[in-house]
């Protein structure tokens, strides 16, 4: 049996097995409290004794009271751990938080802040995060690669982790995770100077962002600028087509497209046939019509026209040499177009590619 203090009270701390040899469990009463040897009070805490834990404390109605004038805590000892990481202290505080931090093993020093709860359940701290209420106004996150994860078990599988992380490179990365906790894919990557990466949209230096491919009718998701290198042909066959002039420019704004065009031929190897543009970048859906504003030809003619027909990616053109009430009464032939000549035009279409 022993007698122990605790900011000047006195406690009983005795052996409450039957045989009395200090084999335990001890337990510790305040020093008016009545016990019977070899027994274990009520509303009493028990020590075991191996590894050697001291406790001050009280029982009062029911429940066991650890503290003093400064607070009380409780000191978990592994003496199998390594240097410094022996021991955590659970503190309650006089401002009425209750706090978890690893110390050294002297415990003469925190090791960090560690985690912190107030009274109304908010998390005050934990390590490196400093918040304002669990879901407060602010969550400031410190420290290398800091990290913000988000898990849902309910997910699919491979679906379930998610999480922001700061690198060092001071890229902002939303990642997904296997169930492994092994990244799988970056959803999005900003840098200081804006987005640098959002798989399945189309990225510029400023504006918006707009996935590659169109797959919903009633919403714009597509919109895309660039480069299209007209080809000439003939259906009557040949080839061996060098160009002096050879330039194509398209703006697609979901499934519209408009293009332009201006060609002119070097040399070419033709049969005589019609006068085709082919390579168009995307297929008509429906059959078009456009304008050729600028052309030289050989014959006399009224009206030209661009002709694309459904499901096709290449240009005819219709020819007027007189006033008549037939649709396309010709075509403009290969030749029709003397070296050299010029033909530019536009056409305006839809396309389901």
């Amino acid at each position: 049996m022993f007698i122990r203090y605790n900011n000047g009270t006195k406690y009983y701390e005795y052996d409450t097995s039957a045989a009395q040899n200090g084999s335990g469990p001890w337990a510790v009463l305040p020093l008016d409290g009545h016990f019977t040897p070899g027994t274990v009070p009520p509303n009493v805490a028990l020590l075991n004794r191996s590894p050697q834990v001291f406790v001050s404390g009280q029982a009062i109605d029911g429940k066991f009271m650890l503290g003093n004038s400064t607070g009380g805590y409780i000191v978990f000892y592994n003496p199998a751990a390594v240097a410094d990481a022996r021991k955590w202290h659970m503190f309650s505080a006089a401002a009425g938080h209750i706090t978890l931090y690893p110390v050294n093993d002297p415990e003469t020093a925190a090791l960090n802040s560690g985690l912190t709860l107030d009274r109304a359940g908010n998390l005050v701290t934990v390590g490196n995060i400093q918040g304002v209420g669990l879901y407060g106004t602010s969550l400031n996150i410190n420290g290398n690669n800091s990290v913000v994860w988000m898990l849902d078990p309910t997910s699919p599988v491979n679906g379930k982790n998610w999480r922001f992380v700061n690198y060092s490179d001071g890229q902002l990365r939303l990642e997904s995770l296997t169930d492994a906790n092994v990244a799988q894919a970056h959803a999005f990557i900003a840098a200081p100077s804006g987005i640098t990466s959002f798989p399945n949209y189309t990225v510029h230096s400023a504006g918006a962002y707009f996935p590659t491919t169109t797959s919903n009718p009633g919403l714009l998701d597509r919109y895309e600028e660039g480069t299209w290198a007209p080809t000439v042909i003939s259906d009557g066959g040949g080839g061996a087509t060098t160009y002096t002039t050879r330039v194509g420019t398209y703006l697609r704004i979901g499934s519209v497209v408009h293009l332009t065009w201006e060609i002119v031929v070097a040399t070419a190897n033709w049969s005589d046939g019609n006068y085709i543009i082919a390579d168009l970048p995307f297929i008509c859906r429906n059959t078009a019509h456009g304008g050729v504003d600028y052309i030289v030809l050989t014959v006399p003619f009224v009206n030209v026209q661009a002709h694309l027909p459904a499901n096709s990616a290449s240009i005819s053109m219709p020819l007027m040499t007189a006033a008549t009430t037939t649709n396309h009464a010709g075509y403009v032939r290969i030749s029709s177009i003397p070296a050299g000549g010029t033909v530019r035009g536009n056409i305006t279409y839809r396309t389901d590619t």
